[in-house]
């Protein structure tokens, strides 16, 4: 996966081995790349609206990510989540 200039910038506030949370996910791109880099534990994209998230399950199945995934689509007050470990 190729990140944009702007996400590699976000990306790279990133503390080496941490969890990440990235709140309004959309793609999902930030937490996949970071996951394949072996830059972070573990990740929870969340969205408030159920497309994103979409998006962002399809993007993980793209990268093989799937069978790392938790929790994918549950509702939960702050909107729609996921959760993958490496």
């Amino acid at each position: 996966m190729q990140l944009s200039k702007r996400l590699l910038e976000v990306s790279g506030l990133v503390s080496y081995g941490s969890r990440l949370a990235d709140v309004g996910t959309d793609h999902g791109y930030i937490p996949i790349w970071l996951t394949e880099q072996g830059a972070i534990r573990s990740a929870v994209a969340m969205d408030i609206n159920r497309g994103p998230l979409l998006r962002a399950q399809e993007n993980i199945r793209r990268h093989r990510l799937e069978e790392k995934n938790e929790n994918v689509d549950e509702y939960q007050k702050v909107g729609y989540y996921m959760m993958f470990d490496r």
